[in-house]
């Protein structure tokens, strides 16, 4: 899947979740593997356990393959390095979370 492919799964499936949120789709696609801001207003609307889930996806994509518990990370270095996460890598791995792609 190609990453235009995936900022339109992406798009879609913010329009299923926020009905009233003011991005026009047709002139501006979000640019979620480059904007930070929007790739943040996905993450707003991520239940307690998508955010629980994501949070581990995160942390075990940063530390290369490392195993994440809810109540915690496996290395505090690994938790660190989560606030520096790349657009990219956050749009990524909240396409997976939601089960928009593998």
């Amino acid at each position: 899947m190609t990453q235009e492919e995936k900022r339109i799964m992406l798009a879609k499936y913010a329009f299923s979740q926020i009905p009233d949120q003011k991005w026009v789709l047709v002139k501006l696609l979000p640019d979620y593997f480059n904007d930070l801001n929007a790739v943040h207003e996905l993450e707003k609307v991520l239940t307690k356990e998508q955010r629980e889930e994501y949070a581990m996806v995160l942390v075990h994509h940063i530390s290369g393959g490392g195993l994440a518990t809810v109540d915690g990370y496996t290395n505090y270095d690994d938790a660190c390095d989560v606030i520096t996460v790349t657009a990219a890598l956050r749009a990524e791995v909240l396409g997976i979370t939601l089960n928009l792609w593998t």
